[in-house]
């Protein structure tokens, strides 16, 4: 009995820590303080999830853009659910996914130069902390994108184009691939194709390629243990130099810090 008052106060102070995470718990849910604490200093984990953000998010535009956003959402929901497995680390994953979300659709924002069409974005979409719980966060980012892929990604013949080009990126994405390769395929001029495709995606042609094949390294680290010249050689970037400058400039670290970053955790959160 002496032994159980003497741990009220350690008991109590976990109770407290763990009531800061009840915007995770519906339903009856219950917060088991283990869930919020063994692992808070997992440092890798965190940096892991917070490049996944950027990773997500691209991969749910590159969807978008293809006309296939149920896709991309499914991607984003699988995502926000295995973020509520890791509650200490939750608040910061996804306010980085907020800002990943804005800085895609940003671009496209600015890219389009209709001022009669908008996008409304809540001051609250920015602030987690604002929303009541974690659902009606993950919920109102669901609608969100959709209200975004329903009136940016209209089914239209501009669009009907990139979606051309994103699938010839995909299945040409290891080779030698430019504009005018393209258009000798779709029968439009490189210029035409090039502005349709950053007035869509808010990205030139090249830096959007570039960033596919980034991607498609990542998966490739995962995978496979090439050397530095041959991922670059097997995602279409002959120069291993100019290669890993571009990754770093995406991931904020080299092939070879990334690769010791994600050893011992799986490719998909």
């Amino acid at each position: 009995t002496v032994d159980v008052f003497i741990s009220l106060p350690q008991s109590y102070a976990q109770a407290r820590e763990a009531i800061g995470f009840s915007w995770f718990a519906e339903n009856g849910e219950i917060i088991d303080y283990r869930e919020v604490h063994i692992r808070k200093k997992d440092a890798d984990t965190e940096a892991q999830l917070l490049l996944q953000t950027r990773i997500i998010v691209d991969e749910l535009m590159h969807n978008i853009y293809k006309g296939k956003t149920s896709y991309g959402i499914l991607l984003i929901e699988k995502f926000l659910l295995a973020l509520k497995t890791r509650k200490y680390l939750s608040r910061n994953i996804l306010s980085s996914l907020i800002i990943e979300l804005h800085r895609a659709f940003g671009k496209i924002l600015a890219a389009d130069h209709d001022q009669n069409r908008q996008l409304v974005i809540s001051a609250d979409f920015y602030k987690p902390a604002k929303f009541i719980s974690f659902s009606q966060t993950r919920q109102y980012i669901v609608n969100l994108i959709r209200q975004f892929a329903d009136e940016r990604i209209e089914d239209s013949y501009h669009a009907e184009i990139v979606r051309k080009v994103l699938v010839i990126i995909e299945n040409r994405y290891c080779r030698n691939l430019d504009l005018k390769s393209i258009s000798d395929e779709i029968y439009l001029s490189p210029y035409y194709i090039g502005s349709i495709f950053k007035k869509i995606t808010g990205k030139k042609f090249t830096q959007y390629l570039n960033e596919y094949r980034l991607r498609k390294a990542k998966e490739l680290l995962h995978e496979s243990d090439l050397r530095i010249n041959e991922l670059a050689a097997a995602v279409g970037i002959n120069n291993p130099s100019y290669f890993t400058e571009l990754f770093k400039q995406m991931y904020g670290l080299n092939p070879a810090a990334y690769k010791d970053l994600i050893r011992g955790f799986p490719q998909s959160v």
